[in-house]
């Protein structure tokens, strides 16, 4: 990995994070402002969320205790908006935009449901969570960028004037990061399901973010 992260500018990681925790925070404090101020809203699209494929399936699985169901669904899920991730990043600007769309919609989610943190074991397991999706759909966002100025750029990333080269050289380190994104997706899928099951041992109603 080393060879690989002195190819990539702190700065654009920087930038990225920085993009999705400002999102995050901005639509965590709304959604807090609109539970008090206008609940009716956070009830219409908590409404439009669970109709969305994933979501009911997610519910159909919790009401039915199919955890390990549970997790591979959380995995597929994130691994592939971590996917698109990557393809959208070779469009620079979407990368931007989905950076902002992921930390907007968890920041939201995390607004609207208080039961996430009552208690020290669910919080930190929450919290490993966000931080290994964050980590996940950063490296692949950002990794779709390089791809692309590696093209662009050839003789910046890789000394040399055939875009070719420079791309297959690029993808190749990508195609590592990938995997190691995967790892992480699983690992923060596992956690998570075993958060959503203490939840659910309590009677307390779980999300999936």
């Amino acid at each position: 990995m080393k060879d690989i992260l002195k190819k990539r500018s702190w700065k654009v990681y920087a930038f990225m994070i920085g993009v999705f925790l400002f999102f995050f925070l901005v639509s965590y404090l709304s959604s807090k402002y609109l539970l008090e101020t206008d609940p009716e809203k956070i009830e219409e699209f908590m409404n439009q969320f669970k109709s969305s494929p994933v979501i009911s399936k997610f519910e159909e699985l919790l009401k039915q205790g199919k955890y390990l169901d549970i997790a591979l669904l959380i995995f597929f899920h994130n691994s592939e908006l971590a996917l698109l991730n990557y393809f959208f990043g070779i469009g620079f600007l979407f990368a931007v935009i989905i950076q902002a769309s992921n930390g907007f919609l968890i920041g939201f989610l995390l607004g609207v449901s208080p039961h996430i943190f009552s208690s020290f074991i669910v919080t930190l397991s929450f919290i490993i969570v966000l931080l290994l999706e964050l980590t996940a759909l950063t490296a692949t966002a950002v990794e779709g960028m390089y791809l692309t100025y590696s093209i662009i750029r050839p003789e910046r990333m890789w000394r040399t004037k055939s875009k070719s080269k420079s791309a297959k050289k690029t993808l190749s380190q990508s195609i590592r990061v990938i995997l190691i994104v995967l790892i992480f997706l699983l690992i923060a899928a596992l956690i998570e399901t075993l958060a959503i099951h203490y939840l659910s041992s309590l009677n307390v109603r779980a999300i999936m973010i």
